[in-house]
């Protein structure tokens, strides 16, 4: 390999050849969310709030979302 030109195509060759994952394909262990009690109730008093004032946007209408600001 002679010239930095064929070291940089090489490079990005070699890289192009890694494995990618299958996401058409379930994992073989699936993560159970584990969450506080209190926590939930906290965001479902939340979401409830923002709901009745129309301020609950679509994108942001998502648990974690709301628990980090609630809690902030």
């Amino acid at each position: 390999m002679g010239s930095s030109r064929q070291k940089a195509f090489h490079m990005v060759r070699k890289r192009g050849r890694r494995q990618h994952v299958d996401f058409r394909y379930p994992a073989a262990m699936s993560i159970e969310e584990v969450c506080d009690p209190d926590e939930e109730r906290v965001v479902a008093v939340f979401h409830d709030c923002l709901a009745a004032h129309g301020l609950l946007l679509d994108n942001h209408d998502d648990y974690h979302i709301m628990l980090k600001v609630s809690e902030g």
